[in-house]
């Protein structure tokens, strides 16, 4: 990997992080804006007091597009995550395969 890739990787693993941490604050909003107005009028409709448990708990909430709110943005924000390991992976068995055929190219000379 030259000096210009490895600058373009930083770039991208950068930028992924940022979209990360965005998702991340994006978990909490729904955590206080969503789940929270929910579980209360759930909560009031059964004539219940509101637990404070974990605030990332569904209890079956559901998104417009009727998936479980929490498992869709944290399969989101981890699938985001993941690309910043998945590209590390990739240059480094670009760098081996690199080494690899310097090494097979310079027996050829030989």
């Amino acid at each position: 990997m030259d000096a210009q890739d490895a600058g373009l990787s930083e770039a991208y693993n950068n930028a992924v992080l940022v979209l990360k941490e965005f998702r991340d604050a994006h978990m909490i909003i729904a955590a206080l804006y969503i789940l929270g107005p929910a579980r209360r009028a759930k909560a009031a409709a059964l004539g219940r007091d509101v637990s404070f448990g974990n605030a990332m708990e569904s209890d079956g909430v559901k998104g417009t597009g009727g998936t479980d709110v929490v498992k869709f943005l944290k399969d989101i924000r981890n699938r985001t995550a993941n690309t910043v390991t998945q590209l590390n992976a990739r240059s480094l068995v670009d760098d081996i395969w690199v080494v690899l055929m310097d090494i097979v190219n310079s027996r050829k000379l030989d």
